[in-house]
């Protein structure tokens, strides 16, 4: 019975047959880019049997396969379809290699057109180069912020705004990241460009319905930007000049298919906007990329990404507003098995803001600083059980330092009045479980568990008492801070009619435990974030429904 599909065993005298057990064997690799060596996130995998995966934010992919002859179909958008034909007789780490499609051109039909070419209105959505590249904002400046604002549920307060406002949430109740560090302020020129140099980001992920459980402290969304990794193979300089700005791009390998940098520059410029300002200023802003990483075997690769960039006003030649951040991550990816995938990140962000009045007046000259620091670790750990059942879980430790108002200069013995510093620290554990209950329905529930502890009591000092006592909030005074512990349970069940029509439920608990305040009234983007203590706490419950038909698949 060598080659049968059946096997025997003998128990009390009684000889037994039964079907072999089928041996699974895993395939797990990673697909890049053929020309630069790029990962390529969201890549699709599926063999002969349609079973189905896909690569992750670093690349990776593993497939449960039986052994014996089967074919890999890889595919991803803009890329050409490719097909591996594999002897399986045991368990393989791979390095799949794909090529950029080259269409020619093709003939221009204008017409009306829905936006589910590039967008999955029930879950999350992906922005990659092409898409955000082909929406030019204002200036002729491509620019991922305004490419997000054309999602179905996403809407800004204004046009040539950077804010974002996700299904009736506000704009500080976005999740936005640069590889994986937080950013509290994505725009240049108070909304008119945002932070992220198009020569830099690789892709986007937009989560707004389905929020996952390594996600939280935000209430509305998550968006997701990775940096390109920049070519292993060979030297590249590219460049481009709009209306708003000038950019650099500097790639190339660091050793051979084993390392690799990218580093991008932009300058901004205002004149061609002066003609139309209400009043005379002198505006400017810069930000720089770095990106390095290094293979240092099969089973590790180290990342360090950092960002710098600021803005600065001048108007009425006694006015001074400047802004920026300054943003660094180390990440260490490890295999511990074609099955086991671990991402453990060091990051540091911090954002800052400056506003300066010269007045004729020494008594009336000012100077007002708000910031936030934020130092964090998180491991995240992926486990692929089978080819339809997947296991994330991870903790998560953020130290915030929060500077709500200080204003350091003293002119002629003035009393500086400093708002007290505050220290939080914000942690979370979290699992997410992926699997197909049928072949049709599947089945995504998590949990996490955060806890916000208040480092900082508010101060007993004369000088911040009295602070309190006159600004109107004496309730402080005698408030206690607070502690939370929250639990945070996700749930979504996907059915497939078939492969044109899905619908998704989704149910979301999220907390967040900061807050953005800005006087308003002011007229200048002096935003401060501060924490949850006494005074309040977003407590949101979110059920999402959706039905999804691609009628042009």
């Amino acid at each position: 019975m060598k080659d049968s599909p059946l096997e025997y065993h003998l128990t009390s005298n009684v000889i037994v047959i039964t079907a072999k057990k089928k041996i699974l064997f895993v395939i797990g690799g990673f697909i890049k880019d053929a020309e630069t060596g790029e990962y390529i996130i969201g890549g699709s995998i599926f063999n002969s049997s349609k079973h189905l995966t896909s690569s992750n934010n670093y690349g990776y992919f593993a497939l449960e396969l039986p052994g014996g002859n089967d074919t890999l179909h890889i595919s991803h958008l803009g890329y050409k379809k490719k097909e591996i034909v594999f002897n399986v007789r045991q368990s393989m780490a791979v390095n799949i290699l794909l090529e950029k499609q080259t269409d020619t051109l093709k003939e221009v039909k204008v017409a009306a057109k829905n936006n589910d070419l590039f967008v999955n209105p029930v879950a999350g959505s992906s922005l990659n180069q092409d898409i955000i590249w082909s929406h030019l904002s204002e200036g002729g400046e491509p620019d991922l912020i305004k490419s997000v604002q054309l999602l179905n549920g996403i809407q800004t307060i204004a046009e040539g705004s950077s804010s974002l406002f996700v299904r009736g949430g506000d704009k500080d109740q976005n999740l936005i990241l640069l590889d994986e560090a937080p950013v509290y302020n994505p725009a240049h020129l108070f909304g008119l460009v945002s932070i992220f140099n198009p020569d830099a980001i690789n892709q986007v992920q937009i989560y707004q319905n389905e929020i996952p459980a390594n996600f939280g402290g935000r209430l509305s969304s998550v968006i997701d930007n990775v940096m390109q990794n920049g070519d292993n193979k060979t030297f590249h300089v590219k460049g481009g000049l709009s209306m708003l700005s000038a950019r650099l791009a500097v790639e190339g390998p660091l050793v051979s298919d084993k390392g690799s940098y990218l580093f991008t520059f932009r300058k901004g410029f205002t004149n061609l906007l002066k003609a139309f300002a209400p009043f005379p200023y002198n505006a400017n802003y810069s930000d720089f990329n770095l990106k390095l990483n290094y293979q240092l075997n099969t089973n590790n690769k180290i990342y360090l990404s950092g960002y710098y960039g600021f803005d600065k006003l001048r108007a009425f030649d006694n006015y001074d507003n400047s802004w920026g951040n300054k943003i660094a991550t180390f990440r260490w990816n490890h295999l511990f098995n074609s099955r086991l995938f671990l991402n453990l990140s060091v990051l540091y962000s911090n954002y800052s803001n400056q506003l300066n009045i010269d007045a004729d007046q020494s008594d009336a000259k000012s100077q007002w600083i708000t910031g936030i620091i934020d130092k964090s670790i998180k491991a995240d750990f992926t486990y692929y059980v089978h080819n339809s059942e997947q296991i994330k879980f991870g903790i998560n430790l953020i130290n915030h330092k929060f500077i709500p108002g200080e204003s350091p200069s003293r002119f002629n013995d003035t009393i500086p009045v400093n708002i007290p510093r505050h220290k939080a620290i914000e942690m979370a554990a979290y699992f997410n479980h992926r699997l197909n209950i049928l072949s049709d329905l599947q089945l995504t529930y998590g949990l996490r568990m955060s806890y916000f502890y208040n480092k900082t009591l508010l101060p007993n000092g004369p000088d911040i008492v009295d602070f309190y006592m006159n600004s109107g909030y004496s309730d402080l005074l005698t408030e206690p801070v607070k502690n939370f512990l929250r639990f945070e349970p996700r749930l979504c069940l996907q059915y497939n009619f078939n492969k044109n029509n899905a619908m998704k439920m989704v149910y979301n608990r999220n907390y967040q435990y900061l807050q953005l305040v800005q006087g308003e009234e002011l007229g200048i983007p002096l935003k401060l974030t501060t924490r949850s203590a006494a005074i309040w706490q977003c407590v949101p419950l979110i059920f999402d429904q959706g039905v999804l038909r691609r009628p042009d698949q």
